[in-house]
């Protein structure tokens, strides 16, 4: 089934990645529906990236989308376009497997956004026919060279805000993207800045919808200065 507002969010990040942090549209690949299927993450998750990244590079990759949890192992797997909850192994994209793929780059500053939930409880996470929801999902462990930040906990719902059509974590960091998170008024907006904005307000909005929804933030090598993912000139543009 189709995710609420998925691609519009995908779309909004592209627009913020292309226009307002700094990244080049020709190193930018926006998969949407049909676009998004098994075998193209294989590809920009594996060879694309490899043959583009070096140590100087920032490397974002944002994904909204059902999740789904293995019911055997507690593993968490991302679901192209085609994947089917049934057959997750053969269908489906582990998360651990992302993981390994970008531990691989020689690049430290790598930032995973995953706007989706694991926990087979519906809205953004899909479970197979008859199985029950898992009371808790195994994180797979970031490696030391990616951010992550995820929408929710392993045992939560991703939920989504219908008037502004976007998933909450998606529409709350682009509203921090937009000046709001830059707490220090330095001009720049940090991924730890757009988290602390994003965050609390998430968390609010979830409550109205009656849902249980905290975003996380993990990973990092804490030895490095976080590049900003917004510069703003003079002028506050």
């Amino acid at each position: 089934p189709a995710v609420s507002y998925a691609v519009r969010d995908a779309k909004a990040m592209y627009g913020y990645l292309t226009q307002s942090m700094g990244f080049d549209p020709k190193n930018v690949v926006a998969l949407t529906d049909g676009e998004a299927t098994k075998t193209d993450f294989d590809k920009h998750f594996g060879r694309w990236l490899t043959n583009r990244v070096d140590p100087k590079s920032r490397v974002f990759v944002y994904y909204a989308g059902h999740g789904a949890p293995n019911p055997t192992t507690g593993e968490g797997y991302l679901m192209p376009f085609e994947a089917d909850p049934s057959y997750l192994e053969d269908t489906a994209y582990p998360i651990a497997r992302l993981y390994s793929q970008l531990a691989k780059l020689p690049t430290s500053d790598v930032t995973v956004i995953l706007d989706a939930c694991f926990s087979g409880q519906g809205q953004r996470s899909l479970i197979a026919a008859g199985t029950r929801p898992l009371v808790a999902v195994k994180a797979a462990q970031a490696p030391k060279n990616l951010l992550v930040i995820a929408a929710a906990s392993g045992t939560q719902i991703s939920a989504s805000d219908s008037l502004a059509q976007h998933g909450l974590l998606t529409y709350h960091l682009l509203a921090g993207l937009r000046g709001n998170a830059d707490q220090d008024k330095d001009g720049r907006i940090t991924a730890n800045e757009a988290f602390a904005y994003a965050q609390p307000a998430v968390e609010r909005a979830a409550r109205l919808q009656n849902v249980e929804q905290v975003p996380s933030i993990s990973g990092g090598d804490k030895t490095l200065a976080p590049s900003p993912w917004i510069v703003f000139d003079r002028a506050g543009n």
